[in-house]
């Protein structure tokens, strides 16, 4: 059935009485899932008796499992070691929506809205299925991917607006034991992310040294990373006195921290979009790529960006340019 056997439905085809389990299709990174938490409390506002089901790839799954409108989330391993759980969302598994947000052409997608058992698919149009039904994701109000993942409510909803900050929640043993780390203290926390998973946006440890040596800051800094930069990020924290290593073992872990803290600094990465969903000051570092930048910009009301002069890798800014910066919080 193609999308002209649905003229003349428009009025059912959204019909909250009618849609009861919506899928939302979102393999991608940590950042990816993150931006399209908005469109999950948007479907949640819209269809609030229906389930939600976030189909995930392992390594951005612990979004939606902590999301509190996700009822349930279908994780499917990368590889050979996939083809079981496809076999088993696609036989066994029943929407009355499906969604992919996805923006630009994907053989996984067209593969998943081809098979994928469901009564209304909603997809772009590089994605579009050759035999099933379908309906079509305008084009976003704006180039960036939070506008990106609503779009899918232009088309349920195209006469509402809909919050684009995202949101996720923290497991609170997580928060708890994150607490204990500055329990007692009443000194403001920056916190300094030295992680990032490009080299093109990575600034070196030397720089991330002078900078926690050299900033104004008269609290508590705490610097963090991915487990595999930990001696990195150790040696970064011993060039100042109140400065301290805290290792995170995952996304929540660092999540808890940024909630915690009072400005944040890190290099373009998914902790950007962590405080955007907390809306916590930040400065952030950016390699110079115009359209990206405008896709993943930070959605913080108070935010600081530096960008790489003239295509070139983070690791050309200087450390005084940053100094400066953040000197204007």
């Amino acid at each position: 059935m193609a999308e002209a056997d649905w003229q003349g439905e428009e009025e059912l085809l959204f019909d909250p009485e009618k849609i009861k389990r919506i899928a939302v299709f979102r393999p991608g990174t940590l950042g990816d899932m993150i931006l399209t938490t908005p469109l999950f409390s948007a479907l949640k506002e819209v269809f609030p008796e229906a389930e939600l089901t976030v189909i995930a790839n392992p390594w951005n799954s612990i979004i939606p499992e902590n999301h509190p409108v996700v009822k349930d989330v279908f994780v499917i391993p990368s590889g050979a070691g996939g083809v079981p759980t496809w076999l088993l969302l696609f036989t066994f598994r029943r929407f009355d929506l499906y969604i992919d947000p996805k923006d630009h052409r994907s053989t996984t997608s067209r593969f998943a809205a081809e098979l994928v058992r469901s009564k209304r698919k909603l997809v772009v149009p590089k994605n579009l299925p050759i035999f099933s039904g379908f309906d079509i994701i305008p084009p976003p109000t704006s180039p960036h991917f939070v506008d990106s993942a609503l779009a899918p409510m232009l088309a349920i909803a195209p006469e509402r607006e809909f919050l684009r900050r995202p949101s996720f929640q923290i497991p609170g043993e997580i928060r708890q034991r994150v607490e204990k780390i500055v329990e007692g203290s009443s000194d403001p926390l920056l916190l300094v992310n030295i992680s990032t998973g490009s080299p093109t946006r990575r600034w070196p440890e030397e720089k991330w040294s002078q900078f926690v040596g050299k900033v104004e800051w008269s609290g508590t800094i705490v610097v963090i990373s991915s487990p595999s930069d930990r001696e990195s990020a150790e040696r970064v924290a011993s060039s100042r006195e109140n400065a301290f290593y805290q290792p995170t073992e995952n996304l929540m872990e660092a999540a808890a921290l940024v909630q915690m803290s009072d400005r944040l600094v890190t290099s373009d990465t998914s902790i950007v979009h962590v405080a955007g969903a907390f809306n916590k000051p930040l400065l952030a570092l950016y390699f110079n790529a115009p359209k990206m930048m405008a896709k993943f910009s930070p959605l913080s009301d108070n935010q600081h960006v530096i960008v790489a002069p003239e295509e070139l890798p983070v690791a050309v800014i200087e450390v005084d340019e940053v100094l400066e910066k953040f000197a204007r919080f």
